[in-house]
């Protein structure tokens, strides 16, 4: 029976916080499916992790989808809630935690964002990404996305009317006849281990928020089933794909290259055309990358390598009065990753960025992921739930990693093969 239903606004993250229960021994499922029908799920499965593919959405979709798909699993029974939020404050922050309150039935939240292992801190209320507050962090000049704010009340304000109330490292508010968002601050994960048992000392575990970092807390605060998870094979090939435009994600490959790993970065046309991922010339790029699978044991695709390549990107867009947006991206990649793994060629699928996994499970009609460990911090491994497929998926979020977090994965996949 669920115990836990975790809703967040895209794949990597839905994996990497899923991750840290299934580690401990929870049988965890996360899926995309945003109707999910509780009974049909298996008795097994106690954590459920939903990627609602909100973060691009508009606020009013977003709330409507976190509400509804809250509201039902509180109506199956569903006792523990916790909304996945970007450690970067990204999406639609206010409204998805309001919804989760509303759909939960509940007029309080407890919000924790930090991520200490990643170094996201929660310092009096302000977000901060490597030391440095998130307005001027990396983030602000996401392509796509950028951040503007550090002061998290100001963020979740922006949606909703519900107070927010920060509250300091150390300190636990009395919560009783109170109602709010209550943001907690965090440096360290002592920081957060002591929060997790203040708040299941008085009683607030019933619906909290935040990322990887305090799901980790969690998965030790709410009583499961442990059971041993049965092993995934590591050996064999490594096909890398990122669609990340974030700096890290642009640096980590970078360093894969360096470490020997050989492929190509995607043109705007094989990027962009609908029609590429059908075409003679997409069977020969699929021939040369699974050639290189072969010989090499590594290859990579690479949606963006530079502000070069957005840049021949708009103009490729804008010749064709068409749009260069991250999920007609996401789709191409996600086809022309499906004809190399319908080759046989993969055992090991590496992809970075949360929206190329949704294009990639999509294009391979997968709805359902397990994931099994954690490889490395933010780095999820899981094995394929349904479909026809047998390849080991690794999965990480664009933002988070140091510079050779590919070097590292590499190693411990070659440790056990």
């Amino acid at each position: 029976m669920i115990k836990l239903l975790v809703v967040a606004d895209d794949y990597t993250g839905a994996l990497d916080t899923g991750v840290q229960f299934a580690k401990r021994g929870a049988r965890t499922l996360v899926t995309r499916d945003t109707g999910p029908e509780f009974f049909m799920i298996s008795e097994d499965v106690e954590v459920l992790c939903v990627d609602t593919e909100t973060r691009h959405r508009s606020g009013t979709e977003a709330y409507g989808i976190v509400r509804g798909l809250v509201d039902k699993a509180a109506g199956y029974g569903v006792r523990h809630f916790y909304k996945k939020t970007d450690s970067a404050l990204r999406g639609n922050i206010g409204g998805e935690l309001q919804a989760a309150m509303d759909g939960a039935g509940c007029d309080r939240l407890m919000f924790i964002p930090a991520y200490p292992r990643q170094r996201r801190t929660t310092e009096n209320g302000s977000q901060y990404i490597d030391g440095v507050p998130l307005a001027r962090s990396r983030f602000a000049a996401d392509s796509f996305e950028p951040v503007f704010d550090s002061f998290i009340p100001d963020i979740v304000a922006r949606q909703t009317d519900t107070p927010a109330t920060r509250v300091r490292t150390g300190e636990v508010p009395d919560l009783a006849h109170r109602r709010g968002i209550f943001i907690f601050d965090g440096k360290t994960d002592e920081d957060l281990a002591r929060t997790g048992a203040a708040l299941k000392e008085s009683g607030e575990l019933r619906l909290t928020a935040g990322c990887a970092g305090f799901a980790d807390v969690l998965s030790r605060l709410i009583e499961f089933r442990i059971r041993p998870t049965a092993p995934v094979g590591l050996g064999g090939d490594i096909l890398l794909v990122s669609g990340s435009v974030n700096s890290a994600a642009l640096e980590q490959m970078r360093y894969a290259k360096d470490l020997g790993f050989k492929g190509a970065c995607l043109s705007p046309a094989q990027k962009l055309d609908r029609h590429y991922p059908d075409s003679a010339e997409c069977s020969a790029f699929v021939r040369e990358i699974s050639a290189l699978l072969r010989s090499r044991k590594s290859a990579y695709i690479e949606a963006i390598e530079s502000a070069a390549d957005m840049d021949l990107c708009s103009r490729f867009a804008a010749e064709r009065h068409i749009e260069a947006d991250p999920s007609r991206i996401a789709e191409n990649v996600g086809r022309i990753v499906k004809k190399i793994i319908d080759g046989g060629e993969v055992s090991n699928l590496f992809v970075i960025g949360g929206d190329t996994l949704a294009g990639i499970l999509d294009g391979l009609r997968i709805t359902g992921v397990m994931p099994v460990d954690e490889l490395y911090p933010g780095v999820a491994l899981s094995r394929v739930a349904d479909g026809c497929y047998s390849f080991s998926l690794i999965t990480k979020a664009g933002g988070l990693g140091p510079a050779d977090v590919v070097a590292a994965v590499a190693a411990r996949l070659k440790e056990s093969r």
